[in-house]
């Protein structure tokens, strides 16, 4: 048990195929099948629960398949809450909420299986289980299906038809598209396999809102500086997927080791403060440095952030 397992999430309308696909592939891999449902007593703590569900795969105990996640908040509360979503007030901070999510879920590897066999499928399968069925009418079922068409997910992910595609052939379609997971050894997130590695300095105390797991600038609540500078990134359209994070209090000595035993390949080193960049600098790795996050927010938030020109470059 050396690094932390593997993080698979299946979405899509109703009457999809859904809940069978992901039962089947849990079966097959040995996972623990988590299913959310309408979940109407949950609110603000909604968040928090999805990372409770993961944590058996990013502590390396199990993998984990989740039958719905955070990606069909937004499309389920537009059809069933008058647009109201769990995970923020605001399309932004619910945005910053799914982000951070993202970057745990990267550690452990995550994929999203987007199971859609059509719309006729789909209407003759609603009709035949419409009691069983959380949505209403065609109408709100046609709303639904088409949300899921956008497959808005910063995660990697693929379409599963069960009419077109053979069971048996899924995981290797998912394994494709994975990324490494994590070490054990360190608390860090996001794409193992990623072009910019960014170095924090510390993590701060926990919030009202987080989990008791940290993870690199994640705190669902909004002090601090974690949802001002995920926010940052999503407005400038940087993909978490290009992202791995980590803090200076990690053993960091695995960055002095030739490059191909950490990402794999070329890759820079942003350190996110002094104390990120001393770290950095004690051990002789090559990096850029832009001012701590918090630093910015607090004395300069009306200017663009370096870091945000920074990885709009080019490595």
């Amino acid at each position: 048990m050396t690094t932390s397992k593997r993080l698979t999430i299946f979405e899509g309308c109703d009457s999809g195929g859904k809940s069978t696909a992901a039962q089947a592939y849990a079966r097959t891999t040995g996972a623990l099948y988590v299913h959310f449902g309408p979940l109407p007593q949950v609110h603000a703590g909604l968040a928090r629960m999805y990372v409770e569900a993961i944590l058996p795969a990013a502590l390396g105990y199990q993998d984990v398949v989740l039958d719905r996640a955070w990606p069909s908040e937004r499309i389920y509360g537009d059809a069933f809450r008058g647009g109201a979503n769990r995970l923020g007030a605001t399309s932004a901070v619910a945005g910053a909420t799914v982000r951070m999510l993202e970057r745990l879920a990267l550690r452990c590897g995550a994929v999203v299986v987007f199971c859609d066999p059509g719309w006729e499928a789909i209407c003759k399968t609603f009709s035949a289980r419409r009691a069983q069925e959380m949505l209403q009418d065609r109408e709100q079922l046609r709303q639904v299906w088409k949300a899921y068409g956008r497959r808005e997910t910063g995660l990697p992910h693929l379409t599963y038809d069960y009419h077109l595609d053979a069971s048996e052939d899924l995981d290797s379609r998912v394994e494709a598209l994975r990324a490494p997971c994590h070490p054990l050894s360190l608390a860090s997130a996001g794409a193992w396999d990623a072009p910019t590695l960014l170095v924090g300095e510390v993590f701060g105390e926990v919030k009202d809102q987080d989990s008791l797991l940290q993870w690199p600038f994640a705190s669902f609540g909004g002090s601090g500086c974690s949802r001002w500078l995920t926010e940052q990134l999503a407005e400038a359209g940087i993909p978490e997927r290009e992202l791995c994070w980590i803090n200076a209090d990690q053993d960091l000595a695995l960055l002095t080791q030739p490059q191909e035993n950490f990402h794999g390949g070329p890759f820079r080193i942003i350190a996110l403060g002094a104390k990120a960049a001393d770290a950095l600098s004690a051990l002789k790795v090559l990096h850029l440095t832009v001012d701590h996050p918090q630093a910015w927010k607090r004395f300069h938030h009306q200017e663009r952030y370096p870091l945000l020109d920074l990885l709009t470059e080019k490595p």
